[in-house]
């Protein structure tokens, strides 16, 4: 690649196909490029196979490089940090072979704190639970979210999440394909700030084998000590509070944005049923929302009186709780897939919009 400072007109830098351009004594010069007849030396065969397995390595995941190493390591960040980045730390030598070494390899890197009390296991044979403490520090947000990654480093196969579930939901949940069953994968996470101005070093968590279909399914976990010290704990619950939230008592509730809430009504709405019963994650939110004033506190956790709104691809379950006002709810959020609530939203119904289209219109809050 050339550069062309003084314009079109101007001499240029750089290299464009076998010609290359160079200043001197003040002059713009151009020359062609020789044919090389030596052949490469042990030196260049050895950095070229270094190069060629960092990079078929980071093939499989460049969507998400491109979050993680943006504007990091190099000065433009993106494949070529990462690239470098790996090729430098991550390859290990070992005579004429070299391997990544996976607890140096990193997809992500930046300034954003990590997360602490990390933990990962394989709930079922095709999915990865992750969890993690919703305690931070104050250069943290709850709203930061998190890349997941399952990487086969021989095979050069991945499954990975580039904008997972938020930092104060404490859990998420990575889908692998059939291209990992039984294989060797190594486990790492980071996180994303809400705004993507910054991100975190990857966490490496350790390896998993995920069975194959002869394979007796065993609950595998890894455990990993904490990442940073935190500046900012979560507060021990006050004496009297309902056992449900003395046992999540590092439970955070999350105001959905219009956008977030768009995301889980990107699809028809089916079907509206009465809410019977709820999960303990479910209930330990509503008596936060309680406490914190969006809801009544007089409304009963059991028997309680609300709408459940499914989706046709049954994503997202909508349930929606009245204030106590005229026409106005708190509607709460649950991902089906992960049965934990991804959060809430103070709204107005919409007139002349039925449970089969539903759709939400912003209200000021009380």
């Amino acid at each position: 690649m050339a550069t062309i400072k003084n314009g079109i007109l101007g001499g240029f830098t750089g290299k464009i196909g076998s010609v290359v351009g160079y200043r001197t004594y003040g002059e713009d010069r151009m020359r062609s490029v020789s044919e090389r007849t030596a052949p490469a030396t042990a030196a260049e065969l050895k950095n070229r196979k270094q190069f060629k397995l960092v990079q078929d390595t980071l093939n499989c995941i460049k969507s998400l490089i491109k979050i993680g190493f943006k504007d990091y390591w190099t000065k433009t960040g993106g494949t070529r940090g990462a690239i470098s980045y790996n090729k430098t730390h991550a390859v290990q030598v070992n005579g004429d072979d070299c391997l990544i070494d996976p607890e140096r390899f990193k997809f992500s890197g930046g300034v954003l704190a990590g997360l602490n009390d990390t933990t990962v296991e394989l709930e079922r044979p095709d999915l990865l639970r992750f969890n993690w403490s919703t305690a931070s520090s104050y250069s943290a947000s709850p709203k930061d979210q998190v890349m997941l990654l399952a990487i086969d480093l021989e095979g050069k196969k991945a499954c990975y999440e580039s904008l997972g579930n938020f930092r104060g939901s404490g859990t998420d949940v990575l889908k692998l394909d059939h291209d990992l069953t039984g294989k060797e994968v190594a486990i790492y996470i980071a996180v994303v700030a809400k705004d993507r101005s910054k991100q975190s070093d990857s966490q490496y968590l350790g390896k998993l084998r995920i069975p194959g279909p002869a394979d007796d399914h065993q609950h595998s976990k890894i455990v990993q000590k904490p990442h940073q010290s935190t500046e900012t704990q979560v507060p021990e619950p006050t004496p009297g509070e309902p056992d449900l939230i003395n046992e999540q008592n590092d439970f955070i509730t999350t105001e959905l944005s219009d956008r977030e809430l768009e995301q889980t009504l990107s699809h028809k709405t089916i079907e509206a049923v009465e809410a019977t019963s709820l999960n303990g994650n479910m209930l330990t939110y509503i008596q936060k929302l309680k406490d914190q004033g969006l809801l009544r506190p007089d409304i009963p956790l059991n028997g309680l009186s609300a709408l459940v709104y499914l989706t046709d691809t049954s994503g997202f379950e909508h349930l929606r709780l009245k204030d106590g006002l005229s026409n106005r709810f708190v509607v709460v959020v649950t991902d089906l897939y992960t049965k934990m609530v991804k959060g809430h939203y103070y709204t107005a119904l919409k007139e002349g919009h039925g449970h089969s289209n539903m759709r939400y219109k912003p209200t000021k809050k009380r």
